[in-house]
């Protein structure tokens, strides 16, 4: 199975209206859809662009921002639905704070298929800025999805840091990990960029990296696609960036032929590149839904 995967790094834009965003994101778009990719990524908070267009005493204030924002949910699925089947690829399409009960929000990115069909993984593990806030709060359930006929999962920003749970959903079938950020500063992409790394090397697995990132941070910050070193992948790790230039990055993956490479890989040193006298953790797959039928969104 082979599949091309595109993947931004971009600023964060300030919208005066939903139309304005709407020509924003198919204007991005533009790219990866010309060069044919099947699946394209974009970043973390994408929806936070909206928050431009509120008015002054809705933005200072988290809640009210929020609840405001749920009005235009309706509207950003339409938006995102509709260049999906339109173009026919998947677009993983950032985040949303999604109303979760009265007063709080979870922070989901969704996924949209070409038929039409939807699926979402949320935030595990929030932020200091987050958390700050007092109005998000972490989702509890970890996926793993069919995407354009791979297995593939999303750690959403912050929770690319955290290994157990990646490593949960690659032992449960994941073949690439998904991860769609936002970063403030320079440290910020650091750390994730690191945590990419990491991941792909202890799983053996495919990370495609997209970033949002605010002006002052954007010169330090890139969208990937990472692989594990050595054994038929990159001696690098790093199989693209847009540290050749331009702002999208975007990769053909052999996913039959890397699965053999990381099966070997797996079989000789167990699942996280060291020698293994036991199997793979039973017990780390029992938490990961695996999503085979996507739900169709109202």
């Amino acid at each position: 199975m082979k599949i091309r995967i595109a993947a931004v790094a971009c600023t964060v834009a300030a919208p005066d209206s939903f139309e304005a965003f709407a020509q924003r994101i198919r204007t991005l778009l533009r790219v990866p859809l010309e060069n044919g990719a099947q699946v394209i990524v974009l970043p973390e908070a994408l929806a936070l662009e909206l928050v431009a267009m509120l008015p002054e005493r809705e933005r200072q204030d988290p809640a009210a921002a929020f609840a405001s924002l749920q009005e235009l949910r309706p509207a950003w699925m339409q938006l995102f639905s509709a260049i999906a089947i339109e173009h026919g690829v998947t677009i993983v399409a950032g985040s949303f704070p999604v109303r979760t009960h009265v007063g709080r929000y979870g922070s989901r990115c969704d996924v949209f298929s070409p038929d039409g069909r939807h699926v979402f993984q949320d935030k595990l593990h929030l932020t200091v800025g987050e958390k700050a806030l007092g109005v998000i709060e972490p989702g509890d359930a970890l996926k793993v999805f069919d995407i354009a006929g791979v297995s593939m999962a999303i750690a959403l920003g912050h929770d690319c840091q955290f290994p157990l749970p990646v490593r949960a959903q690659c032992e449960a079938g994941a073949r690439v990990l998904i991860v769609p950020a936002r970063v403030d500063r320079h440290v910020d992409a650091l750390r994730i960029r690191v945590g990419c790394m990491a991941w792909a090397l202890e799983n053996r697995c495919h990370v495609v990296l997209s970033v949002a990132a605010a002006e002052s941070a954007l010169f330090n910050t890139e969208a990937a696609v990472l692989a594990p070193t050595g054994d038929g992948f990159s001696c690098t790790g790093v199989l693209v960036s847009t540290s050749d230039g331009g702002d999208w990055t975007i990769a053909d993956l052999d996913i039959a032929v890397d699965g053999r490479s990381v099966e070997q890989r797996r079989a000789r040193y167990g699942p996280q590149g060291q020698r293994s006298q036991c199997g793979a953790d039973d017990r780390s797959r029992q938490h990961v839904a695996r999503v085979v039928q996507a739900e169709h969104h109202a």
